[in-house]
């Protein structure tokens, strides 16, 4: 018998607005992103969250809502986010410390250019590296710009993460 291994993921808010935003031209079109929601009850993938990222998350949504040249293309699938934000609740919160923030500011900190040097980016990698993660998922200039991996966590973008998901959805070996 073989199984597979838990994927415990991480996900920046980039990745996660795109999933709820419908195009007005293209009414029926899903978003490539929205492969995390069918996967986010699944025993093989953990969804790693602190408060502070589901605060990211609302507060990226208001934001881009509330952009006149965004409701002129799309419209945002409020009850679908409500609904994913709700969710988190059934999990654990992960408990960031002040060291991993700390490490996580600093590294970010560090990158060349000064737009990828959002510290507030920082509470997604601290919440991989104390949530013991396997992904930290984003389209996000700051976090890519760390690198392929942070502290033995790997960091991928959306694109990749499809490819990750897709390995869940076939049969074990």
């Amino acid at each position: 018998m073989s199984y597979r291994r838990l994927l415990r993921v991480v996900v920046d808010a980039q990745i996660v607005l795109r999933m709820f935003v419908v195009p007005l031209d293209r009414p029926d079109y899903e978003p490539p992103t929205r492969i995390l929601l069918r996967h986010f009850g699944s025993p093989l993938l953990n969804w790693l969250w602190t408060p502070e990222i589901v605060e990211d998350y609302r507060e990226g949504a208001a934001v881009m809502v509330s952009a006149p040249r965004f409701r002129a293309k799309a419209e945002f699938d409020h009850q679908g986010f409500e609904l994913l934000l709700s969710l988190f609740y059934q999990s654990p919160p992960v408990m960031i410390s002040a060291g991993s923030l700390s490490a996580a500011r600093a590294r970010i900190s560090q990158s060349a250019r000064k737009r990828e040097q959002d510290k507030e980016d920082a509470i997604y990698l601290a919440c991989a590296a104390d949530g013991q993660a396997d992904l930290v998922v984003s389209n996000d200039a700051t976090i890519l710009s760390i690198g392929d991996e942070y502290e033995g966590i790997r960091v991928i973008d959306a694109r990749r993460l499809r490819d990750e998901l897709s390995r869940l959805d076939q049969p074990a070996t």
